[in-house]
């Protein structure tokens, strides 16, 4: 069933060495919060193209702006944990629960949706959709998004491809079964006029740096990634001059 074609995302502004943005709200208790600079709703309908060129009047993070996702679960203790992190900075996320631990765990997804974050789909019971057979993987997307839409009683439109296994009939599928945006695992930032459902996002994990995290968001990459990544240009440059 399709209740919507709007989609929420909490946005966060980020500031590389500099105390949160005094437009944010303060959060009690922790005055470097991270916090919440805005929520923003995106109407999918007709599919609007995002990225820094051609799509500018759709583009709807400005510079610094990052949205956290966090897949799986909901599990005691790591889905907790990652709440409680929120909470300290008054900051939202998106999670993409698995269908069978959301009913496994449902007073842990009600927390989530009682901590104001955005759920989306991450299928029933978190398979390769690529290595099932086709009315499988329909299973899979349809059941995940009505076990969650019955549990919260509210649209869920967003989905996250498990281990990013995605090809053209999948994305077809979830097209069908009622999702407006899907993120894959492939590393980088969604450019101009990518599919909705085919999104790039940009891991962040502990042995980051700030500065890698500041270099992630922009490209992708680390700094040393990125370093190599303009070395490895440079030379090509060069290398095609002569």
């Amino acid at each position: 069933m399709r209740l919507g074609t709007a989609i929420s995302v909490s946005v966060i502004a980020f500031a590389a060495f500099t105390a949160p943005a005094a437009a944010q709200s303060p959060c009690p208790g922790n005055p470097n919060a991270l916090g919440l600079a805005r929520t923003v709703e995106v109407d999918t309908t007709g599919g609007p193209g995002f990225g820094f060129e051609q799509y500018k009047a759709h583009d709807f993070l400005v510079l610094n702006e990052v949205v956290l996702t966090f897949d799986d679960g909901p599990w005691p203790g790591n889905t907790t944990a990652v709440l409680a992190a929120l909470a300290h900075h008054c900051t939202k996320a998106t999670f993409f629960p698995v269908g069978k631990h959301a009913l496994w765990h449902p007073e842990i997804l009600k927390q989530v949706a009682a901590g104001g974050h955005t759920i989306g789909g991450h299928t029933w019971s978190h398979p390769r959709l690529c290595a099932v057979h086709p009315d499988e993987a329909r299973y899979e997307l349809a059941t995940s998004r009505d076990v969650l839409e019955q549990s919260l009683g509210r649209p869920v439109v967003h989905l996250a491809y498990p281990f990013g296994s995605v090809n053209a009939t999948v994305r077809t599928l979830a097209a069908e079964t009622g999702y407006s945006t899907a993120c894959t695992t492939e590393i980088g930032v969604s450019a101009s006029g990518e599919d909705l459902l085919m999104l790039r996002r940009v891991p962040i994990t502990g042995h980051d740096s700030l500065m890698d995290f500041v270099c992630r968001v922009r490209t992708g990459l680390t700094v040393v990634q990125a370093a190599k990544a303009l070395a490895r240009r440079t030379q090509e440059m060069v290398a095609s001059w002569v």
